[in-house]
């Protein structure tokens, strides 16, 4: 079974590099290969992210954000989720890889390759399909970070 996890694809982290709309037409001309799950980052009142790094948006964060098709989508407050939970009752004993693309590869999607690192959980991350909106650092300083850190889980 391959699982597609999308983290963060939603209309709020659209970018001016095309790089949001070349991940939505990955979904869509893969979708048939995946089941995909998606991830929502909702935001709160007095977050840490608003809290320490002064980011209120995306506090109405809803389903209909997300602009591909998918299986299932989950929200999450913060930088990773813990979505084996569910993956263990939908897919029982099915042999799951895990592939990642979507957005902020600085923050939520190096999040979750170390939390499915550290759980020795099947991962490759799709290098093509990934990006940032943080303008302090390229996206290729951060491939060269999870190239680092996950050596051929990064594709």
């Amino acid at each position: 079974m391959k699982i597609l996890l999308v983290i963060d694809l939603q209309k709020q982290f659209k970018d001016n590099f095309w790089n949001y709309d070349r991940c939505i037409n990955y979904i869509k001309s893969h979708k048939d290969e995946y089941f995909v799950i998606a991830t929502i980052f909702e935001n709160f009142d007095n977050s840490m992210f608003e809290k320490y790094l002064q980011r209120s948006e995306c506090k109405n964060s809803k389903k209909s954000d997300l602009e591909f098709p998918y299986d299932y989508a989950m929200t999450k407050t913060w930088y990773s989720m813990d979505i084996t939970e569910f993956i263990d009752d939908k897919f029982r004993n099915s042999d799951i890889e895990y592939y990642i693309i979507g957005c902020e590869s600085d923050s939520c999607i190096m999040a979750t390759a170390f939390n499915f690192w550290d759980k020795k959980i099947n991962f490759k991350i799709l290098s093509d399909y990934i990006y940032t909106n943080n303008s302090e650092v390229s996206n290729d300083e951060i491939l060269k970070l999870l190239k680092r850190n996950f050596w051929d889980c990064v594709l």
